[in-house]
């Protein structure tokens, strides 16, 4: 058993259409919050169970909550973060079938400078891939420095085997200072709709403290395409119909002040080509500060300024989130905001 508690104080300008301010215990700009600033609170249990000859069977079963209100996260499901049974052997690698993180999230947790972070301002990039997605067969392997993954999530719709169902793999290669990543997804929705995306990434540690970050991602909607039922957080929910294509650029830096301090510093930007039926464009994009200091090996206090901006505060421009924030967490009609947190976050 394991988990994973992280909550701030945070304040942020422009939460919504009246251009208000908002103080909350969590992510301002998500109204009810309940989250730290860099990782999503979690109950866990997981185990493997050796089977002889190189082979060993595994599961994992993750649910997310909100720590403000001890309330579900994940659309209210149980273990709505992780849910999934497998088999692993030395040489063949892993198998895996249930709920489990999409190719492009995988691909962001180890390219992201914060290994994606947790309010709208830092982790905006994976609402426009997808986060988990429920049945889903994962295959892993490592092969020299290399890490190879494929994804199939099953869409169960009768008369199709293409409908809601996502493709997935990625490539990562790691040696000395240097790592490397490419990956591909294709989901199709309840009418065969596509989304496509694609990465890629790259990490050069300069230094035993320093690291520089690099991720691109091209992402191209069919006209038409309403997202997924078997995802959450993000496939853009809000339904467009026109081709939208996203280019989103992240670039970022950390730097370890001490063996307990560390410095990290991202920009992350979107060019949005046809984000309406009129064929206008967009742009939207975000900075962020974070300074982290470890109180022991389980346990951090950290504190984190961002800026957000779009250049069309025009609703129908945008892609929204459930509660009407454009994704990086303006409010719906307002062109800027500005985030302040201060959080902790413990892991047991």
């Amino acid at each position: 058993m394991y988990g994973l508690i992280d909550l701030a104080v945070s304040y942020r300008t422009n939460v919504n259409a009246a251009g208000q301010h908002a103080l909350s215990l969590g992510d301002a700009a998500q109204g009810d919050g309940g989250e730290g600033a860099l990782s999503g609170s979690r109950l866990g249990f997981k185990g493997t169970e050796d089977l002889g000859g190189g082979m060993k069977a595994l599961f994992q079963m993750e649910a997310g909550l909100t720590a403000n209100n001890g309330q579900s996260d994940q659309q209210g499901q149980l273990f709505g973060r992780q849910a999934f049974v497998g088999l692993s052997d030395k040489d063949l690698g892993t198998l895996t079938a249930g709920r489990q993180y999409g190719t492009g999230m995988d691909f962001a947790f180890d390219f992201d400078p914060l290994g994606v972070g947790n309010f709208l301002a830092n982790e905006w990039e994976i609402f426009l891939t997808g986060a988990r997605f429920d049945n889903s067969l994962v295959y892993s392997n490592n092969v020299g420095p290399v890490a190879v993954r494929l994804q199939y999530s099953i869409g169960g719709q009768a008369g199709s085997i293409n409908a809601n169902s996502t493709y997935g793999g990625s490539l990562k290669y790691k040696d000395g200072p240097l790592q490397l990543g490419v990956f591909g997804q294709q989901s199709r929705d309840p009418n065969g709709h596509k989304l496509s995306a694609g990465g890629l990434g790259g990490i050069y540690a300069l230094d035993n403290n320093t690291k520089l970050y690099a991720t691109y991602y091209y992402i191209k909607h069919d006209a038409g395409f309403v997202g997924l039922p078997n995802t959450s957080e993000g496939l853009l929910a809000t339904p467009t119909m026109v081709s939208r294509t996203d280019n989103v650029g992240i670039l970022g830096a950390s730097y370890a002040l001490t063996a307990a301090d560390t410095i990290t510093v991202g920009g992350m930007y979107d060019d949005i080509s046809n984000a309406t039926n009129f064929g206008n464009k967009n742009k939207m994009g975000s900075v962020y500060l974070l300074a982290e200091h470890n109180l022991s090996k389980r346990t951090e206090v950290y504190a984190t300024v961002d800026y957000a901006r779009v250049t069309n505060t025009s609703a129908q421009y945008q892609a929204l989130d459930a509660i009407g924030n454009n994704l990086n967490g303006v409010g719906a009609g307002q062109k800027d905001a500005v985030g302040l947190a201060v959080g902790v976050r413990h892991a047991f």
